[in-house]
């Protein structure tokens, strides 16, 4: 069903629920899935840690065009250069990994 464009700012509204506490207990007790969502995030923070996933970001970013995405291309090399001038024992100390399970 087509939402006419008058009311395209309430789109969205009371339609987006939480998922029943049934269904995240099911998700919850499912054998992997902590393995998997760990993963996920670990690879994340991994690619994150690089210097090539900021250029990258910032290459997309230049490629729209606009001021602000402009300065957030700067920002994406600026961080992509601290990322370049540390070892990767500095890297790896700078996760906060205090409180996190073995």
């Amino acid at each position: 069903m087509s939402t006419p464009i008058e009311s395209a700012h309430d789109f969205g509204r009371g339609i987006a629920t939480a998922p029943s506490r049934p269904a995240v207990q099911t998700l919850a007790s499912l054998p992997d899935l902590a393995y998997r969502l760990s993963l996920s995030v670990l690879v994340d923070a991994l690619r994150e840690a690089t210097p090539a996933y900021w250029v990258r970001r910032a290459e997309a970013l230049e490629a729209v065009g606009t001021p602000s995405a402009d300065g957030a291309a700067r920002e994406c090399r600026r961080h992509a250069w601290l990322l370049a001038q540390m070892t990767a024992d500095q890297v790896a100390s700078s996760f906060d990994l205090e409180g996190v399970a073995a």
